[in-house]
């Protein structure tokens, strides 16, 4: 299985401050490296790597596709992706000009993200209409972003008059809310390609996570064979962590309704609940009946309530018979006692 790489791109004629000219990699982890070139994406080629890019920064890129798919998929029911709020579309073009191949371009709408990135816009027009007020009768120098916006007056003595907004390079900026495009290497459905870029978090969360779940703030140790030692533990708990993750999330699609207890933290909560208790003659049972809740994140582990009652039988017969054995060593030790005085 190739590595994936989660990139967010943006094109660039050179490496980024901060960046070599070879990805970093880390075994079997997908994970989010930013400002990667052209050179970059023709080393993973050559290497034979798999990538999924989260394309940011690339205007003329993403603006292009977006005016080209603009109303062709927004609305329909066969490209909605109801778990995400999302509609999404694919389509097979070359990244760069010159590119020897066809990357897959994957195209989203999100009406949330639209309403947020129109009132950022909203927003930010009001603060500049503020400002050039404010300038008014002032020699003040405007950036870029003033320009593409506003027709600035000037008097001759290049003193600012006003602005006039541009309502056509607004209508513009409207029309691109809401849409964002990954692209990919490999061939994929929209939403896998989703999902498989909102795995990134799941990985960074995870190593994350290590500091305070598993205390690997600070080591404590005093050798490297200890070190060695607690790391490969840690690692081994956070597959498991991350395997019961995995189980619950797939569960939570299934439940009509989201339920809390269906995190890792929370779930364990809920099985801790499940324990045995002694009662006359090494007689062990259970404390109290599996409950609802329970039984719910049993079923996602694959398990049910009658699993549990076979195993925790199980373990009652294990505890019977070491009660069993404890018991009939003190007897064994006084008799050695009697026959020593005995001799």
């Amino acid at each position: 299985m190739p590595i994936f790489y989660l990139i967010e791109f943006k094109l660039a004629k050179g490496k980024k401050k901060g960046t070599t000219g070879v990805p970093s990699r880390f075994w079997g982890q997908k994970f989010l490296k930013t400002g990667f070139s052209r050179k970059n994406i023709e080393y993973m080629d050559e290497h034979g790597f798999s990538f999924v890019m989260m394309v940011k920064g690339c205007r003329k890129l993403v603006h292009s596709i977006v005016d080209e798919k603009r109303d062709t998929f927004e609305a329909k029911s066969e490209h909605a992706m109801r778990a995400h709020d999302l509609s999404g579309t694919t389509s097979r073009r070359k990244l760069f000009e010159d590119d020897e191949k066809e990357r897959f371009f994957h195209l989203y709408f999100s009406p949330i993200k639209m309403a947020k990135e129109r009132r950022e816009i909203d927003e930010s027009i009001a603060l500049m209409e503020k400002h050039l007020a404010a300038c008014h009768g002032q020699k003040v120098e405007l950036g870029d972003e003033y320009r593409d916006l506003f027709d600035l007056f000037f008097d001759p003595q290049d003193q600012l008059l006003f602005g006039q907004l541009k309502h056509e390079a607004v209508n513009e900026m409207y029309k691109r809310c809401g849409y964002f495009c990954i692209v990919t290497s490999e061939e994929m459905s929209a939403l896998d390609a989703y999902e498989l870029y909102r795995g990134r978090d799941v990985s960074e969360k995870l190593f994350s996570m290590e500091k305070t779940f598993l205390g690997s703030r600070s080591f404590r140790v005093h050798s490297d064979v200890s070190m060695s030692t607690k790391l490969f533990v840690e690692f081994i708990a956070l597959i498991i962590r991350q395997r019961f993750y995995n189980l619950l999330k797939n569960e939570v699609k299934k439940l009509p309704v989201r339920k809390n207890y269906m995190t890792v933290p929370a779930a364990l909560g809920e099985l801790k609940k499940i324990y045995l208790t002694r009662v006359n003659n090494s007689v062990y049972q259970l404390d109290q009946p599996v409950t609802k809740t329970q039984q719910t994140i049993l079923k996602a582990f694959g398990l049910t309530k009658d699993d549990v009652s076979v195993e925790l039988a199980k373990i009652s017969k294990i505890l019977k018979a070491a009660d069993a054995e404890m018991a009939r060593e003190p007897e064994e030790n006084s008799e050695e006692e009697n026959d020593n005085g005995e001799a």
